[in-house]
């Protein structure tokens, strides 16, 4: 009210317009007010046509349903609920061999000759694939090209088309897309809803250190979206306001409402032109395992520096070894480049040449070091060395390592002949709210002594759930102290 009277009082206080006039004011005053709003809500072509109407005309053409048939063998020997089956179900009736079992996810084309790109998981391991078109009952033969686990990336070729030219995607720049860009996913969710579009806009890029069921990418750089993404949409396009394909849509947040991940259409383009050329993707290979260094960590290490890439490990006889690269090291350039993000980092090194001299600038005992490393190609069969592995250590948002003969230790001078000391603590975890720190020797929990690693993993596994607090005797520095966490 108190806007009405000032508004009634201004046009008192002209005291030159007469009682039409001042209506007529009046009205011009309400009608300005209202025209941003109006202005705002038409469209630029003039009419209440959607804007995503066109989109959806240009892009769902385009976008296919993936069926696959994968081996039983492969998918069900395995599979952590096949033994409730045979309890449960006649003699027999448990596939033991090999059985067809069907599968669905989405893609999309690229080029007219009917290439498309879709996940790796949508077509791995499959014994036949067929992908059918928007709209169209028969349904076409397809090929592997490549695939690439480590991104999750497939790609696939339609080898029945018969000189026909397909319909495709238009393919963007991710690079250039922003926070609050409109983001429109498009597949066929559940297997069944061909050709479904959903809007939202991008809630954010680089997302990393997904933990993804089904299949862990070691090199993620996600979109975000809250384009609506369900399971079958994977593989399916996520394209701009212009229909032109930004990301492929790959994982969802199942706990959650409007968390998709897509990833990004630049980083598969470096890999497509492999993938059809050799069937896989070469990466370089520097054979260490990195961490982020952050002020908690350097100040636990006693070190000098406060970003950086600090070297968990080096592989023996790796390129880094063969360097003179030591666990300890931060490293703080790699081939000309600042490094304070492993993410980007692990991308600098796989985007390498093969055989490539690089310079790596380090920190080491209070001073800067230059090394040349000749990389070499990352080899497959060993990727799990380069990564440390934390399914069993990770409790409380922990990873450990036997204290007596540590080499955390002894640059941290801690004197310790048995327990575990702390090496990692997870941002926000029960560990983190308990106040463990790195460095930290854990000699006893509840009433379970720990001597290695392996009385660890024992006591984890006897209080893992548990939604009571539990006790920690610890070892901090040159003292004792009792800690009281919450597993759950």
């Amino acid at each position: 009210m108190k806007g009405k009277d000032f508004q009634v009082n201004s046009i008192q206080a002209s005291g030159t317009r007469s009682p039409r006039r001042r209506l007529r004011a009046a009205a011009l005053l309400i009608l300005g007010l209202a025209a941003p709003a109006l202005a705002a809500a038409a469209p630029l072509n003039g009419t209440l046509e959607s804007p995503f109407r066109a989109v959806a005309d240009k892009v769902v053409p385009a976008v296919v349903s993936i069926e696959v048939t994968r081996d039983a063998q492969s998918t069900l020997r395995d599979h952590p609920f096949l033994e409730q089956f045979r309890q449960f179900m006649p003699e027999g009736s448990v596939p033991e061999d090999h059985v067809p079992i069907p599968g669905s996810g989405s893609g999309f084309l690229i080029e007219a000759d009917g290439t498309i790109i879709t996940n790796n998981h949508v077509v791995r391991d499959t014994k036949s694939i067929k992908v059918r078109l928007p709209g169209e009952k028969d349904t076409y033969a397809a090929e592997v090209l490549g695939t690439d686990a480590a991104t999750d990336l497939a790609v696939i070729r339609i080898t029945d088309g018969q000189g026909r030219r397909f319909p495709f995607v238009e393919r963007g720049d991710s690079e250039g897309a922003r926070v609050g860009d409109w983001a429109i996913a498009v597949g066929n969710p559940l297997g069944q809803l061909e050709g479904s579009l959903t809007v939202g806009v991008i809630s954010a890029k680089g997302r990393s250190s997904l933990a993804i069921q089904g299949g862990t990418p070691r090199y993620q750089d996600f979109i975000q979206t809250d384009a609506a993404i369900n399971f079958g949409n994977s593989g399916g396009p996520l394209v701009d306001i212009h229909g032109r394909a930004i990301g492929i849509n790959t994982a969802i947040n199942a706990a959650g409402q409007g968390i998709g991940f897509a990833i990004p259409i630049n980083l598969a383009n470096k890999i497509i032109p492999q993938l059809i050329a050799a069937g896989k993707v070469t990466r370089a290979y520097l054979g260490v395992a990195p961490r982020e260094l952050d002020a908690v960590a350097a100040e636990a290490l006693g070190l000098d520096i406060k970003h950086g890439i600090l070297i968990d490990d080096v592989v023996a006889g790796g390129p880094a070894d063969r360097a003179g690269l030591r666990e300890g090291d931060v490293l703080t350039e790699f081939d000309g480049e600042a490094m304070d993000d492993v993410e980007r980092f692990r991308f600098k090194v796989a985007e390498s040449r093969v055989g490539q001299e690089v310079s790596v600038r380090l920190h080491r005992d209070g001073k800067d070091l230059t090394r040349s490393v000749t990389l070499t190609e990352f080899p497959e069969d060993e990727a799990a060395i380069a990564v440390r592995p934390r399914d069993e250590q990770d409790f409380f948002g922990i990873e450990v390592e036997n204290a007596a003969g540590s080499q955390l230790a002894a640059r941290m001078e801690i004197e310790a002949d048995r327990g575990v000391i702390v090496t990692r603590i997870r941002e926000g975890s029960p560990a983190a709210q308990a106040d463990l720190r790195v460095g930290d020797v854990i000699l006893k929990m509840k009433n379970l002594p720990i001597n290695n690693v392996e009385d660890f993993r024992k006591a984890t596994e006897q209080f893992r759930g548990e939604d009571k607090r539990i006790g920690l005797l610890v070892q901090r520095k040159a003292y004792s102290t009792f800690l009281f966490i919450t597993p759950r």
